[in-house]
């Protein structure tokens, strides 16, 4: 099975797309956990 040029620039972009926007994510992630936590403690 080859691998064209294509398809490694394809795959290139796509990890620059997902590892790009990945630090993004987490910032995200780790503020809907702390919100999350926050809401658990105003209700106890």
């Amino acid at each position: 099975m080859n691998i064209s040029f294509g398809q490694i620039i394809i795959i290139c972009l796509l990890g620059i797309l997902l590892f790009g926007n990945f630090p993004e994510i987490l910032k995200d992630v780790a503020k809907g956990i702390k919100n999350f936590r926050e809401t658990l403690k105003k209700e106890n």
